[in-house]
């Protein structure tokens, strides 16, 4: 699966970081990322029609061409392509109603934010993995989550806690039923009280696992050594 992503921003540092943190969320959805830079909209706009390019983020306050005027153009050079705008500040924030968008996020919200803005152009891109999800249950409603986006599941008393990319979910459920109905080639159980998910460790201290979003989970001792079986399985076998 691959995705071509247009990153607009004046600051090459920027330019930089996002270009990182989304390189770092494509491995964790096993998304090839392939990215397009440019430091002014004019260039985009010159360039990204022919480049193929499905997702744009644009910094909005840019001196030769807003990122507004910039997805004003790409609405019509490229209807199908989603656009998220980021800025430093909320002062321009009206005027992107003027243009059809996905998402607007602050550059000090980054990394809370553009995991959930990047599901949601995946799923409009229909690049989401269709017929994989965890399904919850709660108040007569059925709610799909995608598996790629669930980190860890923990028991607390007689519920779960669902812990995603961008959102924390709970359910009235046992840890066991919730293992049976996952994947075992994508999750493993690492203690009695928690579930983990593969593509979302990190690394593994001593016997605790460090995943993607910073949390430490323990390792149980009678789930060590499964633990680094499957670990080296997955290794040996990707």
């Amino acid at each position: 699966m691959k995705l071509c992503i247009g990153l607009c921003d004046e600051n090459p540092l920027h330019l930089r970081m996002i270009a990182q943190e989304i390189r770092r969320l494509g491995r964790i959805r096993e998304i090839e990322t392939e990215i397009y830079t440019w430091t002014c909209g004019s260039q985009l706009l010159q360039e990204a029609e022919s480049s193929g390019i499905q997702l744009y983020l644009l910094e909005i306050k840019m001196p030769d061409m807003s990122g507004i005027e910039v997805a004003k153009q790409l609405n019509q050079l490229q209807p199908s392509a989603q656009i998220i705008f980021i800025s430093d500040s909320l002062e321009p924030v009206c005027d992107i109603y003027e243009t059809e968008h996905l998402y607007f996020i602050l550059k000090s919200q980054l990394a809370r934010r553009l995991p959930d803005a990047l599901d949601r152009a995946l799923m409009k891109l229909g690049k989401a993995q269709k017929g994989v999800s965890f399904m919850l249950h709660s108040r007569r409603q059925v709610t799909p989550i995608p598996l790629h986006s669930i980190v860890c599941i923990e028991k607390e008393l007689r519920k779960i806690i669902i812990t995603t990319t961008h959102e924390r979910y709970e359910m009235y459920a046992k840890l066991q039923d919730a293992l049976a109905s996952l994947p075992p080639n994508d999750f493993v159980q690492c203690h009695r009280s928690y579930i983990v998910a593969f593509r979302h460790i990190e690394q593994i201290c001593g016997n605790e696992i460090l995943l993607s979003n910073g949390q430490r989970l323990p390792i149980g001792r009678t789930f060590m050594q499964p633990l680094k079986e499957a670990l080296m399985q997955r290794q040996f076998s990707s």
